[in-house]
């Protein structure tokens, strides 16, 4: 369990101080309540912007997840790391392939095919 906002705003469209404030509450919410700290959190609707990226930088999470789906790599910015969806309705053989870096080529072809 990690924060993710206290009234899941999209932080990205906050003015600066009030997606702090977001932030902070969350996370001393969640630290209060399980005795420990929070180490990671999650842009609520995946929306954020450099002022929200670097709240959560200056606030100690060690990482921050988005919405956009794919798997991390070396090279991925530890505060905008992409995640893969599973859900009830995920089927075995769709499991089997988000486990593996189909899901990145899957992207890829959809941003192809989107421009």
């Amino acid at each position: 369990i990690q924060p993710h906002s206290k009234s899941h705003p999209r932080l990205g469209e906050l003015e600066t101080e009030q997606a702090r404030e977001e932030i902070l509450g969350s996370k001393r919410i969640v630290e209060s309540l399980l005795s420990k700290k929070a180490n990671f959190f999650a842009y609520p609707h995946g929306s954020y912007n450099e002022a929200t990226e670097r709240i959560v930088q200056e606030l100690g999470f060690d990482a921050a997840v988005t919405v956009s789906e794919g798997t991390v790599h070396a090279k991925t910015n530890p505060y905008q790391l992409p995640r893969v969806s599973i859900d009830r309705s995920t089927t075995f053989s769709q499991f089997k392939g988000k486990l593996s870096l189909a899901v990145d080529v899957y992207e890829s072809i959809k941003r192809i095919i989107r421009v």
